[in-house]
């Protein structure tokens, strides 16, 4: 009888472990993997890092994720520093990821950065899901559920993913796949990478100018009272663990008038705390912002304005709060690795957009490992010069060398050596043909060394002006006029990179660095009025701010 009592128990209890160990599988298969605003990355990223390592970390909603590259901060002042940004991240959600980030960083957390955005309003449910979700079980993330929402129907949904996304059957995604082996990128530590500009999509009037000076007399605006709840927690906890508190507002021109910023400034005064807000002079010339060349989107930052912010917290933070350079320390060898993902993939995109040449652009990917595809669409000769038609015929692209006026063309180098190269001219065309632009324009059919197909169509104006650069059936041309190329790199089966030049436009596209072209050309005597469009733009724009600058009595 006693047997049998204990081989009973020993049933139940192998029963509850193995409905436990299947739950927790499906709880975490059936939870979405949020890749949006590199969320997934971000928190997974966190736990991979070293116990007592990080010094600076900066908290915040979607301005701070696009603002700050902690990378570069290790890269250039030695800063071992973590973006633990969320989107929309509630002031809740910064102070209890705070709280969690010192379960595992206490040894060696000094400074924490907050973005003050959060402070104007309490975001949407999703917000508080997308910060919890992925944030390990424990006592603290009970806590954290049961604060945010009074609905123990909505915490047990929090707590076990797996009841609140059972019916995502007809939306997974490969992803949900993949995840269970998926190893986080930790070479962004919490960073969005975009060089995505807002000034390309808008006209010059829909770019907004610095006030530079806030209006002291605006009233300050009235922020939520949960987020000003939760900042005193933030604030409190910070004191009492002698954490250094810094207040920042990223740049969001237009959208942060004076009465937040006077609200935000009574808030420091109130807190003994420093705010730093980059909307107004001096902070924004001392951090060099640009709003037409650094804004992704009218308010969020893109790469070249989080390196400039990422630049001027470098300074601060070795000037004002002594941080600590730990470049050549044993202990922080994985950020050397880290370092060295990121120079792969951030520093090389940013190598590759600021090539303006076609032929530096090609001849970077003339080697193994890649394979490249050029299309034309539309026109691309006017402006290939004499220099650049050389180079190409001593690159073996001896028809794009010739290329003429409406031409089609294709070609596709694999490994260096160009496997195919075709023009269809329109000067072979009839009268009729020409007139009526109907002519079938130039196809390829092929396949690369891993048998992923690919297809690509190249038409002039008389072929019926298009492209298609079709790879495993997925579109990757960029569709414009000029010279459409897509790089496909054979070792990872992938498209790597996509670009577009103008070529019946200019010899050269724009450079990434928007700023710098512009800066070159004037000083290589380019006259204003044989600008570029969004060149001419930038200079417009600039001459904006500095008659705003002058009007507000900035030096």
């Amino acid at each position: 009888m006693k047997a049998r009592r204990i081989g009973r128990i020993v049933k139940t209890v192998l029963f509850i472990l193995i409905f436990a160990l299947l739950f927790a599988g499906f709880n975490s298969f059936m939870q979405p993997v949020w890749t949006y605003l590199n969320n997934y990355n971000t928190i997974h990223g966190f736990y991979e890092e070293p116990r007592d390592t990080v010094e600076t970390l900066f908290l915040g909603s979607s301005f701070m994720i696009n603002g700050v590259t902690p990378t570069e901060l290790y890269d250039d002042y030695g800063i071992c520093a973590y973006n633990l940004a969320t989107e929309q991240q509630p002031l809740l959600a910064s102070y209890y990821w705070l709280c969690e980030a010192y379960e595992y960083q206490s040894g060696t957390l000094k400074n924490v950065v907050l973005d003050v955005s959060m402070l104007r309003r309490d975001p949407p449910l999703s917000a508080y899901r997308k910060a919890f979700d992925d944030m390990r079980f424990s006592k603290l993330k009970y806590r954290a559920v049961r604060e945010y929402t009074s609905d123990i129907h909505e915490a047990i949904m929090t707590l076990f993913p797996a009841f609140s996304y059972h019916t995502r059957w007809s939306s997974l995604e490969r992803a949900d796949f993949e995840k269970r082996d998926y190893t986080p990128d930790l070479a962004l530590r919490g960073y969005d990478f975009t060089t995505e500009r807002y000034a390309d999509v808008v006209p010059l009037g829909g770019l907004a100018v610095p006030e530079y000076v806030p209006d002291k007399k605006a009233e300050p605006a009235e922020f939520d009272e949960k987020a000003l709840d939760y900042f005193d927690k933030l604030a409190y906890f910070c004191e009492r663990h002698d954490l250094r508190l810094v207040l920042i507002k990223t740049p969001i021109i237009g959208s942060w008038p004076s009465s937040y910023h006077n609200a935000a400034a009574e808030l420091a005064d109130e807190y003994g705390l420093e705010l730093y807000d980059f909307n107004f002079s001096p902070y924004i010339d001392d951090m060099g912002y640009n709003h037409a060349a650094d804004s992704q989107d009218n308010a969020h930052m893109n790469y070249y304005g989080a390196h400039k912010l990422t630049a001027w917290l470098g300074e601060y933070l070795v000037d004002e709060c002594a941080a600590s350079d730990v470049r050549g320390d044993e202990r922080y060898a994985f950020l050397e690795d880290e370092s060295r993902g990121y120079a792969a993939e951030i520093r090389r995109a940013l190598k590759l957009e600021n090539i303006i040449d076609p032929c530096d652009y090609i001849s970077e990917f003339k080697k193994r490992g890649y394979s490249v595809i050029v299309a034309v669409r539309d026109e691309a000769s006017v402006h290939l010069d004499s220099a650049q038609r050389s180079r190409l015929s001593k690159m073996g692209l001896s028809k794009l060398s010739k290329l003429r006026y409406g031409d089609c063309y294709i070609c596709v180098i694999r490994n260096g050596k160009v496997v195919f190269e075709e023009i269809k001219a329109q000067s072979d065309l009839s009268p009729a043909d020409t007139s009526s632009g109907s002519a079938e324009p130039l196809t390829y059919e092929g396949a690369f060394s891993d048998g992923t197909l690919l297809y690509v169509e190249s038409g002039g104006a008389s072929f019926g002006d298009t492209v298609s650069i079709l790879i495993d059936g997925e579109e990757y041309a960029p569709d414009g006029r000029g010279l459409n190329i897509a790089v496909y790199d054979n070792a990872e089966k992938e498209v790597a990179y996509t670009a577009l030049f103008d070529t019946f436009a200019s010899p050269v596209r724009e450079s990434g660095d928007l700023e710098t072209h512009l800066r070159e050309a004037l000083k290589d005597g380019t006259p204003v009025s044989e600008l570029s469009e969004n060149l001419y733009k930038l200079y417009q724009y600039n001459s904006r701010c500095d008659n705003a600058r002058r009007a507000a009595g900035v030096d």
